[in-house]
């Protein structure tokens, strides 16, 4: 047979990282009422010529994409020297390092790169891309009215009815771009490709149909988000850094921006410039301050799937930059399935005649050849750089910084959790390493060189995988002072037997208990690929494993049955799916003992530990906790550990039956004599406020906001003040209330979602209502972000222990006022028990304290058929820990 051909390195990797410059903003930078170092007190003609020029940038620079400094018709930005952005920019957080400043100060740096990717036959490359970084002040909206008076003229500002109309987006060659208002919009239609006026963005922006009034009597346009006309670009404080090349195929160059922002006193914007191309902004938080994170998963289609049925990937990434246009992102975690790459098996000519046979034989000895390993490498790069670049996940990469750990559908279904003489033969392990070197450069914008020697936050893993010859890739870094974050790479090393191995297990506990500080740091927060606290499927995989399936199986490969036995291995096609989870068999003493050790953690470092997962497409919240006979409670209970469930934020949910029959398969387990675990009933009621019998799991596309809690942005009471058949508010003539109306067939009546305000702006009112989650009013109403009203958020009702009431602190419906506005009642129990509960507990103190607590929100989808993405908001609020 000759000499096996495995996957080998195309060329020799480049270098030119290691000694890359780094652009840095200091505090000064920041403050623009400063004058910019080394101008103060001297005269222009005694300045430097590299002075004179950094104080000119207002004539020198171009135009920023803003209204304030809008140039003359006709005139555009463009890439100067030009360049062709097959994807990018891409921004990366990678952690904050401490330092101390010249005066003795503790300083607090931000760490991140940015990266883009050139076409190189349409780009100038001779000379490397210039970055410039300043800090451009945005005033953030205030809380919108929760009613306003249409009599006396007083109208809705557009920024609240569609905040992201209006917002800048850069084209592939420089053009500053606006996004296109959401009532222009068609339904059933994946307009996420399409880069001319007929889609998402456009070269001019839309008019208004009317200026709305802010509360500070000011009228607001879409788009500016009253951008301040000082920036530090014009003051002259600005850095710039050229790009260093990560990596060179194809015509096809990486390139990497590495960039440093010194915290300050307040969270700020700051703004990027590449090659005098439009400015695009991100914002960091204020030193010590816990970031605001967004966290999602399961980011696109699977092949059967037809996005137009969905308005394509965009609509809940359009809830997602609405709602970063007024309480800001800090980091957007991807917690798997970034991109799907099955399309592999279809778009590909060698690879897929592989996938094909039905030849055990011809799989399992077949060479990765090296047209092969060509194909494969073309398809992913491309794959990567279409995905990632497109619609409004393209502009959320460019403005919030992304974390990511990968899963399955990054690499291809199932990978890791085959049996091994078919995860281990040529092919397969060729795909693991082509899907590990994109996955790498797209997501991370690093290479297999660079490792935690010149990058902290990676935490490698001990010895290379299996079926993938590299280091697993873990990152831990800090969300703020108080916040931990761990994300951990579970394909790499995976097993259908192990996910990862004893050895890389003791070198994550070793770095957890050497950086997380006890009673500074509140939380660390995990991210695992698939949920760890999830219904048990224990019975289906002993069905589909046993012998009994064997003439089945022997049916399906002469391709009697369909999709019924997967491509790759000829097992049952959910069979992989099942082999993925914690709960399967293969995997249940390792879970265990995985959640055993962070309850040890916990105690040891008094640190909550909240664990998210997507992977499954749909919303739920499990939970780990101790046996209610030690009556712990939460807040003082180092067991209690939430997994937060978020997925899919782009591909299709199951159907309501799979939802009821893994709802069936809920109920409270033992995982060990002082630990139970279940599902916490959140979801009570439907998005359209319909009553559910399933409360546990919900099936629609969503995402995930967490933040820490502050008293004022509170959820409303538990359960709902009134029915949804209650909820309905009349309309009034010349009132616009929080409930909005429908104009469409497509939505359940009791669904939130246009302004009732007809003829005042003609025939087409607008899409949404945008709120900013300000504090509750003396009615306990709550704004809460493009949100339907109160009672159409589901709350628990019974035994949702891990839940707090909702009524803010000094309310008049508060019967017992309390001196803490952090202490809340836990509202997880019937009248029964609560009574039975108090007759024992007179003198126990049942509030829980929620200070440093982390307020965490599932974002549902209300109707797959709206553009606007329009979503109903499921909260719960996680305590710190108290041990």
């Amino acid at each position: 047979h000759g000499q096996e051909r495995r996957y080998t390195p195309a060329a020799r990797p480049l270098d030119e990282w290691r000694s890359a410059q780094t652009a840095t903003l200091t505090v000064e930078d920041l403050e623009l009422d400063e004058p910019a170092p080394g101008t103060r007190d001297t005269a222009w003609w005694e300045k430097s010529d590299k002075q004179r020029r950094r104080s000119s940038g207002t004539k020198s620079v171009a135009f920023d994409g803003s209204v304030e400094s809008a140039p003359e018709e006709g005139r555009q930005t463009y890439f100067h020297p030009p360049l062709y952005l097959k994807c990018g920019p891409l921004l990366r957080y990678c952690g904050t390092r401490q330092s101390q400043s010249t005066r003795g100060n503790n300083r607090e740096v931000w760490r991140g790169t940015i990266l883009i990717v050139t076409d190189d036959r349409q780009s100038q490359t001779q000379i490397a891309p210039t970055l410039r970084l300043f800090v451009q002040p945005r005033d953030l909206l205030p809380p919108p009215p929760v009613e306003l008076d249409m009599a006396s003229g007083q109208q809705l500002a557009p920024e609240y009815v569609d905040p992201l109309a209006g917002q800048v987006h850069m084209s592939r060659i420089g053009k500053t771009l606006y996004v296109r208002p959401v009532e222009q919009l068609h339904e059933g239609l994946d307009l996420s490709r399409i880069e001319n006026d007929t889609g998402l963005f456009e070269e001019k922006r839309t008019a208004p149909d009317h200026v709305g009034t802010i509360l500070d009597g000011t009228q607001d346009k879409p788009g500016t988000q009253r951008t301040k006309k000082l920036d530090g670009e014009k003051t002259g404080k600005y850095r710039e850094v050229k790009a260093i090349r990560i990596h060179n195929e194809r015509n096809t160059t990486f390139w990497r921006f590495n960039i440093e922002v010194e915290l300050g006193r307040h969270q700020a914007r700051i703004a990027y410039r590449i090659n005098k191309g439009p400015a695009i902004g991100f914002w960091v938080p204020a030193r010590g301050q816990t970031m605001n994170m967004m966290f999602h998963s399961c980011n696109g289609f699977s092949l059967s799937v037809e996005p137009n049925n969905f308005c394509g990937p965009d609509p809940m990434w359009r809830d997602v930059l609405n709602n970063h246009q007024t309480r800001p992102f800090h980091v957007m975690i991807g917690g798997g399935d970034q991109i799907y790459n099955d399309a592999s098996t279809k778009q590909t000519t060698l690879f897929r005649e592989w996938c094909e046979s039905r030849n055990p034989n011809f799989k399992h000895s077949a060479q990765f050849s090296l047209e092969m390993q060509e194909e494969l490498e073309n398809f992913y790069c491309q794959r990567y750089a279409m995905w990632f670049s497109q619609g409004l996940f393209g502009m959320a990469n460019g403005q919030i910084p992304m974390v990511n750990v990968w899963d399955d559908h990054d690499i291809i279904d199932g990978f890791g959790s085959y049996p091994h003489h078919f995860m281990s033969s040529p092919v397969f392990t060729g795909v693991g390493a082509v899907a590990f070197k994109y996955y790498m450069l797209f997501q991370h914008h690093s290479i297999s060189d660079e490792t935690d020697k010149e990058e902290p936050s990676w935490l490698l893993g001990a010895a290379p995988g299996p079926y993938i010859n590299e280091l697993s890739r873990n990152l831990f870094m800090f969300m703020g002072r108080q916040v931990a974050f761990l994300g951990l790479d579970c394909r790499t090393e995976r097993m259908k037997d192990e996910v990862l191995s004893q050895e890389t297990y003791d070198l994550i506990f070793e770095r957890l208990r050497r950086d997380i500080i006890k009673g500074d740091t509140k939380h660390l927060i995990v991210l695992l690929g698939v949920p760890i606290a999830y219904p048990r499927l224990n019975f289906l995989e002993n069905v589909l494993t046993s012998r009994a399936m064997d003439p089945i199986k022997a049916l399906g490969r002469l391709g009697m049955f369909g999709n019924f036995l997967n491509k790759f291995d000829g097992g049952v096609e959910i069979l992989d799916d099942l082999d993925d989870h914690w709960t399967a068999k293969h995997h249940k003493h390792e879970r265990n003992w995985f959640i055993q050790e962070l309850q040890e953690l916990a105690a040891e470092k008094s640190v909550r530990i909240t664990i998210l997962g997507g992977d499954v497409h749909l919303a739920a919240v499990g939970q780990f906790y101790s046996n209610k006979k030690l009556r712990i409670p939460k807040d003082q209970d180092h067991r209690y550990m939430p997994n937060i469930i978020s997925s899919a934020i782009v591909n299709t949910p199951p159907p309501e039956l799979m939802g009821d029959i893994l709802n069936k398969r809920n109920k409270i387990h033992h995982m060990d004599h002082d630990t139970d675990e279940d599902m916490i009933p959140l979801f009570t009621h439907d998005v359209d406020g319909k009553r559910r019998n399933n409360h546990h799991l919900l099936p629609r596309r969503n995402w995930c906001s967490i933040r820490e809690y502050a008293p004022g942005f509170t959820p409303p009471p538990t359960p709902p003040p009134m029915t949804p058949s209650e909820a309905s508010v009349p309309q009034r003539r010349n009132s616009l209330t929080r409930t909005l109306s429908l104009g469409r067939k497509d939505f359940a009546d009791g669904i939130q979602r246009r302004l009732s305000h007809k003829g005042t702006t003609g025939d087409r009112p607008p899409r949404a209502f945008f709120n900013t989650g300000g504090a509750a009013n003396n009615n306990n109403q709550q704004a809460n972000p493009r949100r339907a009203s109160d009672p159409v958020i589901a709350r628990p009702t019974d035994n949702a222990t891990s839940y707090f009431s909702g009524i803010p602190p000094g309310s008049a419906n508060d019967p017992t006022p309390r001196p803490n506005p952090f202490h809340r009642v836990p509202t997880g129990l019937s009248e029964k028990a609560a009574r039975r509960g108090a007759q024992v507990d007179q003198d126990i103190d049942t509030h829980i304290d929620l200070q440093h607590g982390l307020d965490i929100v599932l974002n549902l989808e209300v109707s797959q058929h709206d553009p606007a993405g329009i979503t109903t908001p499921y909260r719960l609020l996680v305590p710190a820990l108290d041990y």
